[in-house]
């Protein structure tokens, strides 16, 4: 765990923290809104797909959300080194 020896640091720390927050809730807000677009190709009325699509398209979101995961996870490691 790093140790703030003065204010500036701290500061430091505060304005980085903030803009992770508007950053990464404004992405959240992108990828849940591609989500609920992607979930509208399952209606079969417009759609026509099989099942090894489905397990293709979410074999490769599973996959990249676990490497995004795991990015954050390592750096969190590094972080407290």
């Amino acid at each position: 765990m790093k140790i703030y020896h003065n204010d500036q640091d701290v500061q430091k720390i505060k304005i980085k923290t903030e803009r992770f927050k508007k950053v990464a809730r404004g992405r959240y807000i992108k990828i849940n809104d591609y989500f609920r677009k992607l979930k509208k190709c399952s209606d079969l009325r417009f759609y026509d797909y099989s099942e090894e699509q489905v397990e293709l398209l979410f074999n490769g979101l599973e996959k990249k959300l676990f490497e995004v995961k795991a990015t954050f996870k390592k750096r969190l490691l590094r972080k407290k080194d």
